[in-house]
């Protein structure tokens, strides 16, 4: 299985829906011949999993080479507070 999701982030995307399907098939074909566990997720679930481990791993470690080539974390919460929406109006109006 391991060998199977190794390269599997690099051509799942590319592999048609038949194709997929054939791969699925192969998996639940391996548990009864011992080559899969039974309580095994499916493969496209395990595929996501391995695409994403990757990125995780550098969101994670400030130290991680490509972590400063990450785009800067930015503050979503753009709400002002009523005082400096206050101010810029008051400050903005003319009479």
């Amino acid at each position: 299985m391991a060998k199977l999701l190794y390269a599997a982030p690099a051509w799942w995307g590319f592999s048609a829906t038949t194709d997929r399907n054939c791969i699925a098939g192969f998996v639940q074909r391996s548990v009864p011949s011992g080559f899969c566990e039974a309580g095994l997720a499916e493969i496209s679930t395990l595929v996501d999993e391995a695409e994403d481990k990757p990125l995780h791993k550098i969101l994670r470690d400030i130290n991680h080479v490509l972590f400063q080539l990450l785009p800067h974390q930015r503050n979503l919460y753009f709400r002002q507070s009523i005082q400096d929406i206050k101010s810029i109006s008051y400050g903005q109006l003319t009479v």
